[in-house]
């Protein structure tokens, strides 16, 4: 059974996207790479601290896959969404200091031809990370496959951490 690492490196500049990737740690096995956006509704400085803010940096704890399929689906869209518990750095301080707490990695609708980071683009959120509907469900399709016993033709309940890291970079698309 594999142990699963998600590793979000994000740019020090929030309004760029940045990278989330999967790897299986036993085999030290990248098994996909997504662009992600940790850039919350309070703007794009270190606003990690304030409700609403950049999704804080540190490590999280995937506590369980959540049905989205009666919110809003623009704003989540119809993959689920992993459920975050900070452990440590900003996201655990930012939950004991100012109460962040409900973060998430969604999909959820681009935005639209008058949106600030411009049409078909990942939308900031209220300090979750967004990926495309299309990325979330690629995501979950791969954390069930890592994670799928044969036997019982069903995921097995593995441990698996997001770490989040800020960096002075940019994602360029291919």
């Amino acid at each position: 059974m594999p142990n699963i690492e998600l590793k979000l490196t994000l740019s020090s500049n929030r309004n760029q996207s940045g990278i989330l990737t999967i790897i299986d740690q036993s085999t030290n096995q990248v098994l996909g790479q997504f662009e992600a956006l940790g850039r919350g509704s309070q703007g794009g400085g270190d606003t990690q601290m304030q409700v609403n803010g950049n999704t804080p940096t540190g490590t999280y704890n995937v506590t369980r896959l959540v049905d989205t399929n009666a919110w809003n689906q623009n704003s989540y869209g119809p993959n689920g969404a992993l459920r975050l518990s900070p452990t440590s750095g900003n996201s655990l301080a930012a939950e004991q200091q100012i109460g962040r707490q409900g973060l998430l990695v969604h999909g959820g609708s681009p935005g639209g031809n008058n949106y600030w980071r411009g049409a078909d683009e990942l939308r900031a959120t209220h300090g979750c990370v967004r990926l495309s509907n299309e990325n979330m469900e690629n995501l979950v399709g791969i954390l069930f496959e890592a994670t799928l016993d044969e036997r019982n033709q069903q995921s097995s309940n593995i441990d698996i951490n997001l770490t989040v890291t800020d960096h002075n970079m940019s994602f360029a698309r291919p």
